[in-house]
């Protein structure tokens, strides 16, 4: 029997794959599996997934028996005239859905359709469909085939429609990161190498610009045309649209419910994570945004008018996506988690809400190893921010950078004071906070006592 896939429910999005088929999409024909980078075909008439090897043989040999091809095209299609012979000759009676080819194993067991002249063979059957089917076929009168009723393979259907779909998306996000290689390099250029000229400029020391040969083996480089450019934002913005799509699709992933947080307060908004984030966690992750939640503000929102301690430490091995679960709390806390009088329960000072007049931004200070602050604000583009662009989510939720490339004192007061007014969330180093801290002329032994 084959093993039902596991829903993708708690994900927080739909699966392409339906329940009760294999956990590894495969050739329907050959069972070879549909590794990240094959090319998935339909069957010309059952709409099944094949591979570039199975799919021209099926496609010839149903043309070849009057059946229709449909898929093939070009030189897929093309065969001698002695082939196209042989193809015939095994037309006559053989099953519809390998045309033969599993009869080359030894699967030779044909069915016959009681309502049409169409044959499937047992081993099609049993390496898609499993035992079950061949019992249930065995025992059908009248037995209606695959093509007079499709229902048995709905589900093979829709895993080659999402495998599809699933290469198509591919095949634009690799026009897309294509283009935007070629974008960053012409902008790395010189302007005096930009364009298709075949001479170079080098600098010399006192500035001046001396042309010189194009070094030997050195490709030439010319900026994205513009139909390039075209394609690859109409592709951003289809890739957009479907994660879009999927956002909307996605399970909430609740925080708190909707509820009445004090007597005379009116109903407060439901707490959930953005639908972007949620639908990327996995259930460890989950439980972590949830331990994090409930150990920083509290499990309930009557609890967090009353909770004065807090905090926590998360405590998973490397790998297991520590990054993304504290994006997720971040923003849910920073921006998706406030009262119906408009403060966020993250500024609650011993469980009071403050009043109205000392209401600031809510921030968070995310404090890291120098060799990975870029790794951070890398990983807040990568889920906040889609593939046109655009933020995804509340547009005030922000994140800054606060590294060495902000040499003097003035720039990195200034953007402590754009954090402070704006809020979100400072990315900033142990050694510059330290620096930070530190008074003006002190050691590192008075930082530290600091």
């Amino acid at each position: 029997e084959l093993k039902a896939v596991p829903s993708a429910r708690r994900r927080g999005r739909k699966s392409d794959s339906a329940e009760g088929l294999q956990p590894l999409a495969q050739c329907a024909v050959c069972s070879h599996p549909f590794f990240g980078c094959a090319e998935v075909f339909e069957h010309p008439q059952l709409r099944v997934a094949l591979c570039g090897y199975c799919h021209p043989k099926v496609a010839r040999r149903l043309a070849a028996s009057g059946g229709g091809g449909g898929g093939g095209g070009g030189d897929e299609t093309a065969v001698d005239a002695e082939e196209s012979d042989d193809e015939a000759a095994v037309a006559a009676e053989m099953c519809f859905w390998c045309t033969g080819l599993q009869h080359e194993r030894g699967n030779a067991t044909l069915f016959a359709c009681d309502f049409c002249d169409h044959w499937c063979c047992e081993g099609c059957i049993r390496s898609n469909l499993g035992e079950s089917e061949v019992a249930d076929v065995q025992s059908a009168d009248p037995w209606r085939c695959y093509r007079c009723d499709a229902t048995p393979i709905t589900q093979l259907v829709e895993r080659c429609e999402a495998l599809q779909r699933k290469r198509q998306r591919q095949q634009q996000r690799r026009a897309l990161a294509r283009l935007q290689r070629a974008t960053r390099a012409e902008h790395q250029r010189p302007e005096a190498q930009r364009g298709r000229g075949r001479a170079f400029a080098s600098r010399t020391h006192d500035g001046a610009s001396t042309p010189t040969r194009r070094p030997e083996g050195a490709k030439e480089t010319s900026p994205p045309s513009r139909q390039a450019r075209e394609v690859a934002d109409a592709a951003a913005r289809a890739a957009a649209k479907q994660e879009a799509e999927a956002d909307e699709a996605a399970d909430p992933l609740t925080l708190w419910p909707a509820q009445r947080a004090v007597r005379d307060e009116p109903e407060a908004p439901a707490v959930t994570v953005l639908p972007r984030l949620a639908r990327q966690l996995k259930p460890h992750q989950e439980d972590a945004v949830r331990f994090m939640w409930n150990a920083c503000l509290a499990p309930t929102r009557q609890e967090a008018h009353s909770r004065e301690e807090h905090g926590c430490v998360l405590a998973h091995s490397m790998g297991l996506g520590k990054s993304l679960s504290a994006i997720a709390f971040l923003h849910t806390a920073l921006a998706r988690a406030s009262t119906p009088t408009g403060s966020h329960y993250v500024q609650f000072i011993n469980g009071k809400e403050p009043p109205p007049d000392v209401r600031e931004k809510p921030t968070a200070l995310l404090v890291v190893p120098t060799s990975v602050c870029r790794q951070w604000e890398r990983e807040f583009k990568r889920w906040l921010v889609d593939a046109t662009g655009a933020q995804v989510g509340e547009s005030s939720f922000s994140w800054m950078l606060l590294d060495a490339s902000l040499t003097s004192l003035d720039s990195r007061l200034n953007l402590l004071y754009k954090w402070h007014a704006r809020g979100g969330v400072l990315v900033v180093s142990h050694k510059m906070f330290e620096h930070l801290l530190r008074p003006r002329g002190a050691g590192k032994a008075a930082a530290a006592e600091s």
